[in-house]
This record gives C-alpha cells, sequence and structure tokens, in this order.
C-alpha cells in the first residue's frame, strides 16, 4: 500500500531543510495531540547533548504536521529549528497527521480518537457519546466492536463506519458492563482503573456466557470479586462468582 506522504505534491521541495528562529510562523493543527511536557523536557535534554537533528514537517500554510514537541524544546532553548516545507491538500492533512504519528511511541488510540472527534466525523462523536454516557474508554469500546488490524487501521484513518447492528451490540454490550460495575460493593474505589472493565468485556466475549445468570450470581455474591491488579486476576474472580454452586463450570480464564 503506498503511503499518503508519497503521494504529497511538490516531492522535490523535501530535499531543501530550512532554518529559523522565528518560531511564530508555525501553526499548529487545532486537532493534533496535545503537547505533553515531559516530551519536551526529553527532547530539550537530548538538543542540549546532541544539537538540533529532526527538521519539522510542515505543510504549504507552515501548519505542523510532525514535530510540535521539538518546535516546543527549540523554543525554550532559544535554538534554530529546522523544517521542511510540502504541499498538501488541507483535506488529506489529517490522515498523514495520523500516519506519521503511527510510529510514535507517544501517539495512542485516544489521540487518534480524540482528532477525528475535533474533526467532527459522525461515527466518532457517535463513540464519543456512548463513552461519556457509559464511563468507558475507546480501547474498551473497541474491544466490544472486535479488534483486529483492519479495523484499526481505518480507526487511525478516521474511515470506520458502524452499522445498526455493531451500534446495538455496542449498546447492548455497554449496557452490561454498567450493570455488572454497579452489582460491585467496591466499584467506587477503584472505577478509574481500566483493568477491571476491561476483563468485564473479556467476560462478556465468552461464547458460553450467560449474563441472566452472571447478574444472579453477583447479587448471591457481592463480595467475591476482590480488588486486582490485571485484568487475569480480574476474569478469574469473575469466573468463581460465574461457577459457584454450579454443576456446570464455564472457564473464562486461560491457561
Amino acid at each position: 500500500m503506498t503511503s499518503d506522504l508519497a503521494r504529497v505534491e511538490g516531492t522535490k521541495d523535501l530535499a531543501r531543510v530550512e532554518w529559523t528562529k522565528n518560531y511564530e510562523q508555525f501553526q499548529m493543527l487545532y486537532y493534533n495531540r496535545a503537547i505533553m511536557e515531559n516530551s519536551v523536557n526529553k527532547l530539550m535534554t537530548s538538543m542540549k547533548a546532541y544539537g538540533y537533528l529532526l527538521p519539522l514537517l510542515v505543510n504549504q500554510d507552515l501548519y505542523i504536521v510532525d514535530g510540535q514537541h521539538r518546535l516546543e524544546a527549540a523554543k525554550k532553548l532559544e535554538i534554530q529549528v529546522s523544517y521542511i516545507r510540502f504541499k498538501i491538500e488541507e483535506e488529506k492533512l489529517p490522515i498523514l497527521v495520523a500516519e506519521v504519528n503511527t510510529t510514535g511511541k507517544n501517539w495512542s488510540l485516544t489521540d487518534h480518537f480524540n482528532m477525528w472527534v475535533s474533526l467532527e466525523r459522525p461515527v466518532y462523536l457517535y463513540v464519543k457519546k456512548i463513552i461519556d454516557e457509559y464511563d468507558i474508554s475507546i480501547k474498551t469500546v473497541v474491544s466490544i466492536i472486535g479488534y483486529s488490524t483492519v479495523f484499526l487501521e481505518k480507526f487511525k484513518k478516521g474511515i470506520i463506519g458502524l452499522t445498526d447492528t455493531q451500534k446495538e451490540k455496542l449498546i447492548i454490550r455497554c449496557d452490561q458492563v454498567k450493570e455488572i460495575r454497579e452489582l460491585n460493593i467496591m466499584w467506587a474505589d477503584y472505577k478509574l482503573s481500566g483493568t477491571f472493565t476491561s476483563a468485564i468485556v473479556a467476560v462478556l466475549r465468552h461464547a458460553e456466557y450467560n449474563h441472566d445468570k452472571m447478574v444472579g450470581q453477583l447479587e448471591k455474591y457481592p463480595t467475591l470479586i476482590q480488588k486486582s491488579l490485571t485484568i487475569a486476576e480480574y476474569v478469574m474472580c469473575f469466573e468463581m462468582v460465574y461457577n459457584k454452586n454450579c454443576k456446570n463450570r464455564v472457564r473464562f480464564s486461560k491457561g
């Protein structure tokens, strides 16, 4: 598959590296990820030791596609920055931003999601509404819909779609997650931990899972789910509750 970057018009300009201390000429894309001070500080340490090495990547209007953290670090050190300018249509910018940042260790699923929400893509706005309503993460939503490499590729490029069936499944699963969380008397103590919710989703996806049975068991044994550190440990707790005093046991945990 050909990279979007390789299709940028005026690629001959990519060979021209320019230098400046006029930081204010550069503009930030409002849908790009937020500046992280920790990353800026690490870059400052590197620049002090080795100098400014990697150019900013900007479009013809000097909007930063890649390098906003490097720019911030250079500004604080008051040193020159190098940059490479190229021509690209405005509607293609988000795709390019997502692509050039895919390999960046700080560019997460949430970063991609927030970008497309900022650009008001309908499906992403719909998912954002679900996330806010059910107090879940985008990672949880992706797990419910069905994780795959192809899906994540489309997700990052802003081109995912959800059928009515997928939307219905998402709501059902989110309602089940909410019901299980509310049945757990310790939920308020660790609601900010994603591991508990991730464990619930893992259990819900099991082929032999019966939600009515789980709800009944949790109502009988509300203290059996103990605070744990990992998804696997929570899954084992759910398995214990689900099977307690039952002849036909279902195994949710692996191994």
